[in-house]
C-alpha cells in the first residue's frame, strides 16, 4: 500500500514575506496611535488630566493674543486665528503626524508638548498636554488600536502561507 502526500502550504514563501509583514502590522499600529492622537488634539481630552485633573490646562491671555495677531513669541508666524485649540495653532504639528513601520513621525515640539516641557529652555515648564497613548492598552482601548492591524496581519498570513 502507497501513501501519498501533498503539501499544502509554502514555509518559504513566508518566510520570504514575513518582514514586510511584520513592517505592515508595526505601521497599521503606528496609525492608529496617531488616528487616536488627533481625535484627543480635536477633543482636548488629554490623557494625564482624568479625575484627580479634571480642567484640561486652557490657553493663556498671552498665547491667544498671539494667536489672533499671528505671532509666535512676539515674531511673526502664521496667519492670525481666533481658534482656541492647544497643538492646533498653525497645524505644522497636526499636520506632520504620520504613522510608519519605524514608528511615529511629527515635528519635534509635539514631544515636548506631550511630557510638558519647554523644547527651548527645559527648565521652562510648559502645561502638560498628553496626547500620545503610548502605554499599553487593555479591554476596548486595546481592541480598537490594535485589532485592525491583528486583522491585517492574519489576513497577510494567511495569503502568503498558502501555496
Amino acid at each position: 500500500m502507497k501513501i501519498k502526500t501533498k503539501i499544502t502550504y509554502s514555509a518559504l514563501k513566508l518566510a520570504r514575506n514575513l518582514p514586510k509583514m511584520i513592517d505592515n502590522y508595526k505601521e497599521n499600529i503606528a496609525k492608529e496611535i496617531v488616528e487616536d492622537a488627533k481625535q484627543r488634539i480635536d477633543s482636548v481630552n488629554y490623557i494625564s488630566y482624568t479625575q484627580s485633573h479634571s480642567r484640561m490646562p486652557q490657553l493663556s491671555d498671552k498665547t491667544l493674543a498671539e494667536r489672533r495677531a499671528g505671532t509666535l513669541e512676539g515674531k511673526p508666524y502664521t496667519k492670525p486665528t481666533t481658534n482656541k485649540t492647544p497643538l492646533k495653532y498653525s497645524g505644522r504639528l497636526y499636520n506632520t503626524m504620520k504613522g510608519s513601520s519605524t514608528g511615529i513621525n511629527m515635528e519635534k515640539y509635539g514631544w515636548y508638548h506631550n511630557i510638558g516641557v519647554s523644547d527651548t529652555n527645559p527648565k521652562i515648564k510648559r502645561p502638560q498636554r498628553e496626547f500620545l497613548d503610548l502605554k499599553p492598552q487593555s479591554g476596548k482601548k486595546n481592541k480598537k488600536i490594535v485589532g485592525k492591524a491583528t486583522r491585517e496581519f492574519n489576513r497577510q498570513l494567511k495569503k502568503n502561507f498558502e501555496k
